[in-house]
């Protein structure tokens, strides 16, 4: 029987350009790509010939298919030269032309300098996923009609009377009539979701949305967008930050003390230094909107780096403002009067821990896990998420518990008996309510699951304040103040107020007032006199003990005069405490650290620089 060659597909027919060049002729170009090749230390970037079919589409800044050790990368071209070199591989595919412009490309290379991380990784991962068949044409960044690029930094503070989404909503109203496109950073997707269906649609502008939130596709649509279009509103989460939009003018950034801005996998990344990073290099003008602001931003303004707008005043909400002593269930019924009531804490289950009756022995799992009270009778365990419906204490075999910390659903319980015939919503993360609240009930909510009202709050209850001072972690004062400014935001004007905190502490002061930045003067003594951030960097490197110890020799001689150290118990964690003017060497010094470690083939460390939790 005769041989039967193979069935080959049209597309396998085609012709395909050689993957290497031996000659040069005078106008032959080379290209140099940088790789994410998942090695720290090979961050430099690679030079390939440029075939004929590519020299008048390929430009610095396009998205590339090359090979490298038999298998073909992505990888994006910083600079474009005469051909110099000989026995060159050919760049083999364009995905992408005129994606980054050179200050975009500088923008990166700051940010992986700033974060001790490799360039090439970080810039090709703000890219989409890309088809085997993906080709895009960019619009040139030299047909863009010039934009006058202040580079100004500003802060917005929003008075308590006022929503953050309508401030906002006016900015970009005013903004959108502008050259240049506009991009507005929210801290969650639910937030993004709000302003996005509520105050864009009633405005009427069109918009295109960024982030890892969505599907592969639509990020690819996006992405095609963003290449070919100008004059765009772009919504965003966190990582939208690193977007490659071709004429980007200003940059709005809600919240900026949220939490969600800081990137929880390396390099630990956060968005408020990533964004003025963006602003210093691009030159594109940068605002904060918030009722509160962080250290951090404090400290800019103290410099005069960022420049508020107004002066921040936010009126008392209400001569009413109780504190402990006094019960809450008195503003609870005095509310209810005039419209809805809140009642916010921290917990969502019905109680975060107990104790037995009898022995008052911490409630326990047989495995040693600790238990919490999901539901009434119902305990779980933290470790080996074991359900208990027959709890019995390990120690002593007692079945009786007391409730030393209530949760939402325990406090719906004892509220619902003080207040009987009254409506009690509970609005936990198990349990949403999106819907606005329009008659006199009591809604009962965690801070991370506000729902809003037809015309606002006419009692608010803010639970747990002394909890959440009591977590071991710098930012819980600031974190704390920053969340109450959010949910009395949705109160009225004459709202009943009850606050879980002393008169006499700062937080109270402060909103009783009516003055922010009353408690943030309070902050910054308290952070100079300790000697923490934002007035120091702080570097955690997290490694093999013995390593450690002789890190930390080598860095007191060689930086001794602008940093301390700290090497925790274990020996495995050093805290630095540096400078500002001397944390950029440092930093540099590391990466070449990181580099020879993994030129050696030894475990990198893992290195947090102004850490959040901290």
């Amino acid at each position: 029987m005769a041989n039967v060659k193979p069935l080959s597909l049209k597309r396998q027919r085609t012709v395909t350009a050689p993957r290497r060049t031996t000659a040069i002729e005078p106008d032959d170009l080379q290209a140099e790509v940088v790789l994410d090749l998942g090695i720290f230390h090979v961050e430099q970037s690679f030079t390939y010939a440029i075939p004929d079919q590519f020299k008048e589409s390929l430009s610095v800044g396009s998205v590339v298919q090359v090979p490298f050790k038999n298998t073909n990368h992505n990888g994006v071209v910083v600079a474009i030269e005469p051909r110099s070199k000989r026995n060159l591989l050919n760049v083999e595919a364009l995905r992408a032309t005129n994606v980054f412009s050179s200050k975009q490309i500088a923008f990166f290379e700051k940010v992986a300098e700033r974060y001790s991380t490799n360039f090439g990784d970080l810039i090709l991962k703000s890219l989409p996923p890309f088809n085997k068949s993906t080709q895009l044409q960019g619009r040139s960044f030299s047909d863009i009609p010039g934009i006058s690029m202040t580079g100004q930094r500003r802060f917005e503070p929003v008075s308590l009377d006022n929503s953050n989404f309508q401030v906002m909503s006016k900015f970009l109203n005013s903004a959108h009539k502008e050259v240049g496109s506009t991009l507005l950073i929210f801290p969650t997707l639910r937030s993004l979701e709000e302003f996005r269906d509520v105050w864009l649609k009633a405005q009427g502008i069109d918009h295109i949305e960024v982030g890892a939130h969505l599907s592969p596709n639509r990020r690819r649509l996006a992405f095609e967008k963003l290449l070919t279009l100008e004059n765009l509103v772009i919504l965003g989460l966190r990582s939208g930050i690193f977007i490659p939009a071709r004429d980007l003018a200003r940059i709005y950034i809600l919240d900026e003390n949220s939490p969600q801005y800081t990137e929880q996998r390396s390099p630990y990344w956060n968005l408020r230094d990533v964004a003025l990073l963006r602003s210093e290099t691009e030159g594109c003008d940068i605002v904060f909107f918030g009722h509160g602001w962080s250290a951090e931003l404090q400290r800019l303004m103290d410099l005069n780096w960022v420049k508020p707008t107004t002066t921040n005043y936010s009126p008392p909400l209400s001569k009413r403002i109780q504190t402990p002593p006094s019960s809450y269930f008195e503003v609870i019924r005095n509310g209810l009067k005039q419209g809805p009531v809140l009642v916010c804490l921290a917990t969502k289950d019905y109680a975060p821990g107990f104790v037995c009756r009898n022995c008052r022995n911490r409630a326990r799992c047989k495995c040693g896990g600790l238990l919490s009270l999901k539901e009434k009778g119902s305990a779980a365990c933290s470790i080996c998420d074991v359900v208990l419906s027959d709890w019995r204490c390990v120690e002593c075999q007692g079945i009786q518990y007391l409730v030393y910390r209530s949760g939402v659903k325990k406090v719906v319980e004892e509220i619902g008996k003080a207040f009987p015939g009254r409506r009690v919503i509970l609005n936990s993360t198990d349990s949403e309510t999106q819907q606005e609240i329009d008659e006199k009930c009591i809604v009962i909510s965690t801070y991370s699951t506000l729902v809003k009202t037809k015309n606002g709050y006419a009692g608010v209850v803010l639970l747990e304040g002394e909890e959440m001072l009591a977590r071991q972690f710098i930012r819980a004062e600031e974190e704390l103040f920053n969340l109450w400014l959010n949910v009395l935001s949705l109160a009225r004007a004459d709202a009943e107020i009850f606050l879980s905190l002393p008169s006499s502490n700062p937080i109270s002061q402060a909103i009783i007032a009516g003055k922010p930045s009353k408690f943030m003067q309070y902050l910054k003594r308290d952070r100079l006199e300790t000697n923490l951030p934002p007035y120091v960097r702080i570097i955690q490197i997290v490694g093999e003990m013995r390593a450690l110890s002789g890190l930390r020799i080598k860095l007191e001689g060689e930086f001794g005069n602008v940093l301390n150290t700290l090497i925790s118990n274990s020996g495995t964690r050093l805290t630095i405490k540096a400078k500002h003017e001397g944390a950029a060497e440092l930093l540099k010094s590391l990466k070449a650290l990181q580099k020879m470690r993994s030129s050696g083939g030894k475990e990198l460390f893992t290195i947090k620089v102004d850490p959040y939790y901290l």
